[in-house]
Protein backbone atom coordinates (compact mmCIF):
# COMPACT_ATOMS: atom_id res chain seq x y z
CA UNK A 1 0.00 0.00 0.00
CA UNK A 2 2.42 2.26 0.71
CA UNK A 3 4.67 1.63 -2.61
CA UNK A 4 1.26 2.64 -4.48
CA UNK A 5 1.52 5.66 -2.45
CA UNK A 6 4.60 6.53 -3.64
CA UNK A 7 4.62 5.72 -6.91
CA UNK A 8 1.68 7.82 -7.07
CA UNK A 9 2.71 10.91 -5.62
CA UNK A 10 5.75 10.70 -8.10
CA UNK A 11 3.40 10.65 -10.74
CA UNK A 12 1.45 13.64 -9.43
CA UNK A 13 5.16 15.64 -9.51
CA UNK A 14 5.49 15.48 -13.39
CA UNK A 15 2.56 17.20 -13.05
CA UNK A 16 1.83 20.57 -13.78
CA UNK A 17 0.80 21.03 -10.14
CA UNK A 18 1.95 19.72 -6.73
CA UNK A 19 -0.04 17.73 -4.80
CA UNK A 20 0.61 17.85 -1.08
CA UNK A 21 -0.64 14.44 1.13
CA UNK A 22 -0.40 14.32 5.03
CA UNK A 23 0.56 11.06 6.77
CA UNK A 24 -2.27 8.57 6.44
CA UNK A 25 -2.39 9.39 2.60
CA UNK A 26 -4.98 11.88 2.58
CA UNK A 27 -4.66 14.68 0.32
CA UNK A 28 -4.48 17.70 1.98
CA UNK A 29 -3.90 20.29 -1.10
CA UNK A 30 -2.28 21.17 -4.17
CA UNK A 31 -0.16 23.73 -5.67
CA UNK A 32 0.82 24.83 -9.63
CA UNK A 33 4.81 24.24 -9.86
CA UNK A 34 6.88 26.22 -11.26
CA UNK A 35 8.63 25.35 -14.32
CA UNK A 36 11.91 26.51 -15.55
CA UNK A 37 13.37 27.02 -19.36
CA UNK A 38 14.55 24.19 -21.07
CA UNK A 39 17.15 26.65 -22.04
CA UNK A 40 17.98 27.57 -18.97
CA UNK A 41 19.22 24.81 -17.85
CA UNK A 42 22.78 23.60 -18.77
CA UNK A 43 23.97 20.82 -17.49
CA UNK A 44 27.84 21.49 -17.28
CA UNK A 45 29.81 18.44 -17.96
CA UNK A 46 32.03 17.27 -15.31
CA UNK A 47 35.73 17.30 -16.78
CA UNK A 48 38.99 16.29 -15.49
CA UNK A 49 41.16 18.81 -14.87
CA UNK A 50 44.71 16.72 -14.66
CA UNK A 51 43.42 14.97 -18.12
CA UNK A 52 42.95 18.05 -19.70
CA UNK A 53 46.31 19.77 -18.22
CA UNK A 54 48.59 16.38 -19.31
CA UNK A 55 47.09 16.60 -23.15
CA UNK A 56 47.70 20.50 -23.44
CA UNK A 57 51.07 19.87 -22.45
CA UNK A 58 51.34 17.01 -24.81
CA UNK A 59 49.78 19.45 -27.57
CA UNK A 60 52.00 21.58 -26.90
CA UNK A 61 55.39 19.44 -26.76
CA UNK A 62 54.04 18.53 -30.29
CA UNK A 63 53.95 21.36 -31.50
CA UNK A 64 57.05 22.62 -30.01
CA UNK A 65 59.03 19.66 -31.45
CA UNK A 66 57.37 20.12 -34.88
CA UNK A 67 58.37 24.16 -34.80
CA UNK A 68 61.75 22.40 -34.08
CA UNK A 69 62.10 20.06 -36.69
CA UNK A 70 60.79 22.99 -39.05
CA UNK A 71 64.08 25.46 -38.02
CA UNK A 72 66.38 22.64 -38.50
CA UNK A 73 65.14 22.01 -41.66
CA UNK A 74 65.18 25.50 -42.66
CA UNK A 75 68.80 25.80 -41.06
CA UNK A 76 69.79 23.18 -42.90
CA UNK A 77 67.93 24.13 -46.25
CA UNK A 78 69.93 27.55 -45.74
CA UNK A 79 73.58 26.42 -45.52
CA UNK A 80 73.13 23.82 -48.20
CA UNK A 81 71.26 26.44 -50.54
CA UNK A 82 73.63 29.39 -51.48
CA UNK A 83 71.35 32.70 -50.70
CA UNK A 84 70.12 34.58 -53.60
CA UNK A 85 71.14 38.55 -54.81
CA UNK A 86 67.97 39.54 -53.47
CA UNK A 87 68.29 37.69 -50.18
CA UNK A 88 71.82 39.34 -50.01
CA UNK A 89 70.58 42.69 -50.93
CA UNK A 90 67.27 42.28 -48.68
CA UNK A 91 69.48 41.36 -45.89
CA UNK A 92 72.15 44.30 -46.22
CA UNK A 93 69.56 46.84 -46.87
CA UNK A 94 66.36 45.90 -45.73
CA UNK A 95 64.31 48.16 -47.79
CA UNK A 96 65.32 47.32 -51.12
CA UNK A 97 62.65 45.54 -52.73
CA UNK A 98 64.53 44.81 -55.96
CA UNK A 99 67.72 44.13 -57.74
CA UNK A 100 69.11 46.83 -59.81
CA UNK A 101 70.21 46.61 -63.17
CA UNK A 102 73.57 47.12 -64.95
CA UNK A 103 72.05 50.84 -66.51
CA UNK A 104 71.22 51.74 -63.29
CA UNK A 105 74.20 50.99 -61.26
CA UNK A 106 75.98 52.58 -64.00
CA UNK A 107 73.54 55.49 -64.14
CA UNK A 108 74.07 55.92 -60.06
CA UNK A 109 77.87 55.60 -60.34
CA UNK A 110 78.24 57.96 -62.81
CA UNK A 111 76.32 60.42 -60.41
CA UNK A 112 78.15 60.00 -57.39
CA UNK A 113 81.60 60.39 -59.16
CA UNK A 114 80.12 63.92 -60.94
CA UNK A 115 79.17 65.08 -57.34
CA UNK A 116 82.78 64.40 -55.92
CA UNK A 117 84.39 66.04 -58.92
CA UNK A 118 82.04 69.22 -58.90
CA UNK A 119 83.00 69.17 -55.00
CA UNK A 120 86.73 68.86 -55.77
CA UNK A 121 86.58 71.63 -58.24
CA UNK A 122 84.61 74.02 -56.32
CA UNK A 123 86.89 73.85 -52.95
CA UNK A 124 89.81 74.13 -55.13
CA UNK A 125 88.65 76.79 -56.80
CA UNK A 126 87.48 78.65 -53.45
CA UNK A 127 91.17 77.65 -52.57
CA UNK A 128 92.54 79.46 -55.44
CA UNK A 129 90.52 82.27 -55.09
CA UNK A 130 91.05 83.12 -51.15
CA UNK A 131 94.79 82.59 -52.15
CA UNK A 132 94.94 84.95 -54.98
CA UNK A 133 93.24 87.64 -52.69
CA UNK A 134 95.47 87.09 -50.01
CA UNK A 135 98.54 87.26 -51.81
CA UNK A 136 97.36 90.16 -53.73
CA UNK A 137 96.27 92.55 -50.87
CA UNK A 138 99.00 91.22 -48.76
CA UNK A 139 101.98 90.54 -50.00
CA UNK A 140 103.47 94.32 -52.02
CA UNK A 141 107.15 94.03 -52.27
CA UNK A 142 108.31 96.97 -49.27
CA UNK A 143 112.03 95.90 -49.96
CA UNK A 144 114.37 93.82 -51.96
CA UNK A 145 117.89 92.33 -50.75
CA UNK A 146 120.72 91.55 -53.44
CA UNK A 147 123.33 88.95 -52.75
CA UNK A 148 126.62 87.82 -54.20
CA UNK A 149 126.81 90.47 -57.30
CA UNK A 150 130.55 91.80 -57.19
CA UNK A 151 130.05 93.73 -61.10
CA UNK A 152 126.70 95.29 -60.63
CA UNK A 153 125.18 97.37 -58.47
CA UNK A 154 122.26 95.98 -56.45
CA UNK A 155 119.78 98.65 -58.36
CA UNK A 156 121.18 97.32 -61.55
CA UNK A 157 120.21 93.70 -60.41
CA UNK A 158 117.00 94.41 -59.38
CA UNK A 159 116.09 96.41 -63.03
CA UNK A 160 117.53 93.24 -64.89
CA UNK A 161 115.86 90.20 -62.62
CA UNK A 162 112.33 92.22 -61.41
CA UNK A 163 110.72 92.38 -65.24
CA UNK A 164 106.80 91.63 -65.92
CA UNK A 165 103.17 93.47 -65.12
CA UNK A 166 103.04 92.62 -61.09
CA UNK A 167 106.60 93.42 -59.92
CA UNK A 168 105.50 95.24 -57.06
CA UNK A 169 104.42 92.02 -55.54
CA UNK A 170 106.11 89.19 -54.11
CA UNK A 171 105.04 86.20 -54.66
CA UNK A 172 104.87 86.94 -58.82
CA UNK A 173 108.60 88.18 -58.87
CA UNK A 174 109.29 84.52 -57.27
CA UNK A 175 107.01 82.81 -59.92
CA UNK A 176 108.12 84.85 -62.73
CA UNK A 177 111.49 83.89 -62.05
CA UNK A 178 110.95 80.59 -61.78
CA UNK A 179 109.20 79.82 -64.61
CA UNK A 180 111.04 82.43 -67.12
CA UNK A 181 114.29 82.57 -65.30
CA UNK A 182 117.07 85.44 -66.69
CA UNK A 183 119.51 83.59 -68.71
CA UNK A 184 121.15 86.83 -70.75
CA UNK A 185 122.73 88.78 -67.93
CA UNK A 186 126.65 89.10 -68.72
CA UNK A 187 128.66 87.43 -65.82
CA UNK A 188 125.89 85.91 -64.12
CA UNK A 189 125.45 82.47 -64.17
CA UNK A 190 122.62 82.37 -62.47
CA UNK A 191 119.77 84.43 -60.52
CA UNK A 192 116.90 82.84 -57.83
CA UNK A 193 114.45 85.13 -55.98
CA UNK A 194 112.76 84.35 -52.96
CA UNK A 195 111.14 85.39 -50.18
CA UNK A 196 112.33 86.14 -46.76
CA UNK A 197 108.73 87.28 -45.56
CA UNK A 198 105.98 88.17 -46.97
CA UNK A 199 107.19 91.91 -48.42
CA UNK A 200 110.89 91.41 -48.98
CA UNK A 201 112.20 89.69 -51.71
CA UNK A 202 115.61 88.32 -51.57
CA UNK A 203 117.86 88.11 -55.48
CA UNK A 204 120.50 85.47 -54.78
CA UNK A 205 123.55 86.28 -57.73
CA UNK A 206 125.98 83.55 -58.83
CA UNK A 207 128.47 85.02 -61.19
CA UNK A 208 131.39 84.05 -63.43
CA UNK A 209 134.67 85.28 -63.73
CA UNK A 210 135.92 85.30 -67.39
CA UNK A 211 139.44 84.44 -68.10
CA UNK A 212 140.08 86.94 -70.04
CA UNK A 213 138.58 89.59 -72.84
CA UNK A 214 139.75 91.56 -75.91
CA UNK A 215 138.16 94.46 -77.28
CA UNK A 216 136.94 95.25 -80.57
CA UNK A 217 137.98 97.60 -83.33
CA UNK A 218 135.91 100.57 -81.57
CA UNK A 219 136.89 99.57 -78.07
CA UNK A 220 133.68 100.35 -76.94
CA UNK A 221 132.59 96.33 -76.78
CA UNK A 222 134.54 93.44 -75.05
CA UNK A 223 134.25 89.85 -75.64
CA UNK A 224 135.04 87.58 -72.64
CA UNK A 225 136.03 84.03 -73.17
CA UNK A 226 136.79 80.85 -70.69
CA UNK A 227 139.87 79.26 -70.75
CA UNK A 228 138.94 77.17 -74.01
CA UNK A 229 138.96 80.66 -75.65
CA UNK A 230 135.50 80.34 -76.44
CA UNK A 231 133.27 83.66 -76.23
CA UNK A 232 130.96 83.71 -73.20
CA UNK A 233 129.97 87.04 -72.49
CA UNK A 234 129.63 90.28 -74.99
CA UNK A 235 129.24 93.84 -73.04
CA UNK A 236 130.49 97.23 -72.76
CA UNK A 237 131.54 96.82 -69.41
CA UNK A 238 135.69 96.48 -68.90
CA UNK A 239 136.30 94.27 -65.44
CA UNK A 240 139.04 95.28 -63.75
CA UNK A 241 139.74 92.19 -62.22
CA UNK A 242 139.96 90.08 -65.91
CA UNK A 243 142.85 90.07 -67.88
CA UNK A 244 143.08 92.04 -71.12
CA UNK A 245 144.30 90.27 -74.23
CA UNK A 246 145.61 93.56 -75.64
CA UNK A 247 146.47 94.96 -79.51
CA UNK A 248 144.05 91.74 -80.60
CA UNK A 249 141.33 91.50 -83.63
CA UNK A 250 138.80 89.20 -82.16
CA UNK A 251 137.49 87.09 -85.24
CA UNK A 252 134.58 85.61 -82.91
CA UNK A 253 130.90 87.54 -82.76
CA UNK A 254 128.66 85.83 -80.67
CA UNK A 255 128.66 83.78 -77.39
CA UNK A 256 130.21 80.02 -78.28
CA UNK A 257 132.78 81.08 -80.51
CA UNK A 258 136.53 81.25 -80.38
CA UNK A 259 137.83 85.00 -79.74
CA UNK A 260 140.24 84.48 -82.45
CA UNK A 261 141.42 82.15 -84.76
CA UNK A 262 144.98 82.22 -84.43
CA UNK A 263 145.54 78.96 -82.30
CA UNK A 264 149.17 79.36 -81.43
CA UNK A 265 148.41 82.73 -80.32
CA UNK A 266 145.63 81.72 -78.56
CA UNK A 267 147.13 78.75 -76.88
CA UNK A 268 150.21 81.09 -75.88
CA UNK A 269 147.61 83.50 -74.11
CA UNK A 270 145.81 81.30 -72.50
CA UNK A 271 148.95 79.72 -71.43
CA UNK A 272 150.24 82.55 -70.21
CA UNK A 273 147.27 83.56 -68.28
CA UNK A 274 147.06 80.17 -66.73
CA UNK A 275 150.61 80.10 -65.31
CA UNK A 276 149.89 83.45 -63.92
CA UNK A 277 146.61 82.39 -61.80
CA UNK A 278 148.63 79.17 -60.43
CA UNK A 279 151.44 81.46 -59.48
CA UNK A 280 148.82 84.11 -57.80
CA UNK A 281 150.63 86.81 -60.64
CA UNK A 282 148.27 89.81 -61.26
CA UNK A 283 149.24 91.61 -64.76
CA UNK A 284 147.03 94.37 -66.15
CA UNK A 285 147.59 93.04 -69.87
CA UNK A 286 149.12 90.76 -72.17
CA UNK A 287 150.39 91.61 -75.74
CA UNK A 288 151.33 89.07 -78.75
CA UNK A 289 153.28 89.83 -81.44
CA UNK A 290 153.14 88.43 -84.96
CA UNK A 291 155.99 86.32 -84.01
CA UNK A 292 154.04 84.92 -80.88
CA UNK A 293 156.30 86.36 -78.52
CA UNK A 294 154.57 87.37 -75.35
CA UNK A 295 154.70 90.55 -73.50
CA UNK A 296 152.75 91.25 -70.18
CA UNK A 297 152.30 94.94 -68.03
CA UNK A 298 152.07 95.64 -64.86
CA UNK A 299 151.69 99.58 -63.83
CA UNK A 300 155.27 101.28 -65.17
CA UNK A 301 156.67 97.33 -65.33
CA UNK A 302 157.23 95.29 -68.79
CA UNK A 303 157.84 91.82 -68.73
CA UNK A 304 158.99 90.18 -71.98
CA UNK A 305 158.04 86.30 -71.69
CA UNK A 306 159.28 85.17 -75.22
CA UNK A 307 157.53 82.23 -76.47
CA UNK A 308 155.51 80.13 -74.11
CA UNK A 309 158.01 77.68 -73.29
CA UNK A 310 159.12 77.14 -69.69
CA UNK A 311 156.14 79.76 -68.89
CA UNK A 312 155.24 78.03 -65.56
CA UNK A 313 158.93 78.48 -64.16
CA UNK A 314 158.87 82.12 -65.68
CA UNK A 315 155.95 83.17 -63.02
CA UNK A 316 157.24 81.39 -60.55
CA UNK A 317 160.57 83.81 -60.74
CA UNK A 318 158.31 86.50 -61.56
CA UNK A 319 156.13 86.22 -58.30
CA UNK A 320 159.22 86.47 -56.15
CA UNK A 321 160.78 89.22 -58.50
CA UNK A 322 158.06 91.17 -59.07
CA UNK A 323 156.88 92.68 -55.61
CA UNK A 324 160.70 94.24 -55.26
CA UNK A 325 160.34 95.82 -58.31
CA UNK A 326 157.04 96.97 -59.03
CA UNK A 327 157.49 100.57 -57.80
CA UNK A 328 159.47 101.04 -60.33
CA UNK A 329 159.64 101.40 -63.91
CA UNK A 330 161.37 99.48 -66.50
CA UNK A 331 162.13 95.86 -68.56
CA UNK A 332 162.06 92.58 -67.04
CA UNK A 333 163.80 90.13 -69.54
CA UNK A 334 162.65 86.80 -69.18
CA UNK A 335 162.92 85.77 -73.16
CA UNK A 336 166.08 83.93 -72.37
CA UNK A 337 165.02 82.36 -69.03
CA UNK A 338 165.32 78.57 -68.74
CA UNK A 339 166.53 75.58 -66.30
CA UNK A 340 169.43 75.73 -67.75
CA UNK A 341 169.84 79.41 -67.86
CA UNK A 342 168.11 81.27 -64.86
CA UNK A 343 169.53 84.73 -64.95
CA UNK A 344 167.26 87.33 -65.66
CA UNK A 345 167.94 91.21 -66.32
CA UNK A 346 165.22 94.11 -65.44
CA UNK A 347 166.55 97.06 -67.15
CA UNK A 348 165.36 100.22 -65.09
CA UNK A 349 164.00 102.90 -67.32
CA UNK A 350 165.16 106.81 -66.41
Amino acid sequence: MKNDEVKRSMDDVEKDNIIFYDAKGNKIGEAPRARKEESSIIEEPVVDKSKEKKAKAKKSKSKKSKKDNSLKLQEQDAIERKPTYEERHKKANPKAKRRLSRKERLKRKRRAIAAFIIEVVLGLAILIIGSGLFVLYACGVEDVVVEGSTIYADQEIEDYVLQGDYTNNCVYNVLHNFFKPRKDIPFVDNVKVTMTGLNTNKITVTERTPFGYATTNEGAVALYFDEDGRITDISDKMLSNVLVWQDVIPSGEAVGEKVVDDDVALSSFLETARSLKANEVVLNSIRIDDGHNIFGQKNNIKINFGLKNDMDDKCKRLSIILPQIENQSGTLHLENFSPENTDIVFKKEE
